[in-house]
């Protein structure tokens, strides 16, 4: 059975009041019926690597980690979800509310899995152990690494 799993390049803005970061990834798309997956890497100086998985669904953004942090982040326009950050030394609990998500780019319309190019933006308020931290607007673009 031929594979769906395709190279990918990964860009995440994250803009927090006039506070903007860019991060770039490479890494994996998995289409899977509704949903895609996204599998990347992140690595910081000094650090074993963090396993980041994004699934992208129908009205719905989950971000997983898991390494030296381990966190769970989901993202439903209108709705606030729980989620959790930690480290060996210190937990939160989370909380976000979504203001919007929308899919800019990719959607395959009412059945499937998202397609690529994929570009998601999304915006949500956070909270971390019931403490307001801030409002941050995130935008995800991923495109297919050219076959060799």
């Amino acid at each position: 059975m031929k594979s769906n799993k395709r190279k990918v390049r990964i860009r995440l803005e994250s803009r927090q009041e006039d506070e903007v970061t860019v991060h770039e990834y490479e890494g994996e798309w998995i289409p899977k019926f509704r949903s895609a997956y996204v599998l990347y890497e992140e690595r910081e100086e000094g650090q074993d690597p963090v396993r980041t998985t994004v699934r992208i669904g129908k009205g719905e953004l989950v971000i997983s980690r898991r390494g030296h942090i381990r966190s769970e982040q989901r993202f439903v326009e209108g709705l606030r979800q729980p989620g959790e950050y930690s480290t060996p030394d210190i937990q939160f609990h989370l909380e976000t509310v979504t203001e919007q998500l929308t899919l800019l780019q990719g959607d395959s319309g009412q059945q499937g899995a998202p397609e690529l190019p994929a570009d998601v933006a999304w915006s949500y308020t956070l909270w971390m152990n019931g403490q307001h931290i801030g409002r941050f607007q995130l935008r995800l673009q991923i495109q297919e690494v050219d076959a060799q």
